[in-house]
């Protein structure tokens, strides 16, 4: 019975007695040597050729693929250094075997590992290494390389590990070049929101020159300093009037007033109050008509004279200061 061969490997089964005298060259070539190339051998492919066929070699010396179409299966390292013009599949037994598979291709193109039918095998980004076996009806991937450079994200891009220098993570930092949110809409001002995700709204939008708020509320008061008031709430219709108080640069008055009032100081540090003056009245322009009592203390200025039709009285606490050179005439 002459020697047969693994259905894997193809190792040498020599039979009792066959080789007498010449065992050595079948167990060394088609045993050791076979051995060797599963183990720790290298099949590698160099050329420009996007197709090809590993198959198994038995009786006979392993061969590279090289730059050609054709080579042998068993080897456990499938280096491809070659310039294929687009994809290159490698074809190879439907049968257990992994395969360690380096995509060095000069050309960047991916590198697709499939067995005899063909399967859909596994694909190998240009740059990646993968680990694969048979799975009994396919190549699978079981481990895969980092992807990318130091301090990149790793992530899934097409079922092998990449990088993009656009993200980066040294230890400490997370870095995003390119951040796009496809829940957030253009032009409008992004914040944190109670849940601490991303949010934005449509109140407050910048278009790249312009900042524009729909409503706009202060917490604390805007400090004149910052182009404020110090004020940090007034009444509709309220009036601002200068001043200094113990609030801010500027003191408010409630309310309108009533017909025929007036915005009359309380002195300083107090606010201004709405007040009913006397003033004369005329009747078609004929008469002048004053009260009876003087209710204000009230001076009569230097270089100005004054009269009233009596009686006048003045009230307590009160006073009319007639200034030197001036008079205060009752008739």
């Amino acid at each position: 019975m002459p020697t047969t061969y693994t259905s894997l490997l193809g190792l040498a089964l020599p039979v009792t007695g066959e080789l007498s005298g010449t065992w050595g060259d079948t167990v060394n070539d088609y045993i050791t040597q076979y051995l060797d190339g599963a183990v720790a051998g290298t099949q590698t492919i160099s050329g420009s050729q996007t197709a090809v066929t590993l198959s198994k070699t038995t009786a006979t010396s392993l061969s590279q693929a090289g730059s050609g179409s054709t080579g042998s299966s068993q080897y456990m390292i499938i280096n491809c250094t070659g310039n294929p013009a687009s994809l290159l599949t490698i074809t190879a037994p439907a049968a257990s075997k992994p395969y360690i598979v380096i995509n060095s291709t000069s050309t960047s193109q991916s590198v697709k590992i499939v067995g005899v039918g063909p399967t859909t095998g596994v694909t190998i980004a240009s740059g990646d290494k993968a680990l694969v076996a048979w799975n009994g009806s396919d190549f699978v991937r079981i481990g895969a390389s980092a992807g990318g450079s130091n301090t990149q994200v790793q992530f899934n891009s097409g079922g092998n590990l990449a990088g993009s220098a656009n993200l980066t993570f040294d230890g400490t930092t997370l870095t995003a070049a390119n951040f796009a949110d496809s829940s957030l809409t253009s032009g409008r001002v992004t914040y944190a929101g109670a849940s601490g995700n991303l949010t934005d709204s449509a109140n407050l939008t910048f278009n790249g020159t312009t900042l524009t708020a729909n409503t706009l509320g202060l917490t604390n008061a805007l400090t004149v300093p910052n182009g404020g008031t110090g004020v940090t709430s007034a009444t509709a219709y309220a009036l601002l009037t200068g001043g200094t108080t113990s609030t801010g640069a500027f003191q408010t008055v409630s309310g309108t007033g009533t017909s025929g009032q007036v915005l009359t100081s309380a002195g300083a540090g107090a606010l201004p109050t709405w007040q009913t003056i006397s003033s004369p009245a005329q009747a078609g322009g004929a008469l002048i008509v004053n009260t009876t009592t003087v209710t204000t203390s009230y001076t009569v200025p230097t270089g100005s004279n004054a009269f009233s039709v009596g009686p006048i009285t003045v009230a307590s606490g009160q006073t009319v200061t007639v200034s030197s050179g001036q008079r205060w005439v009752v008739i």
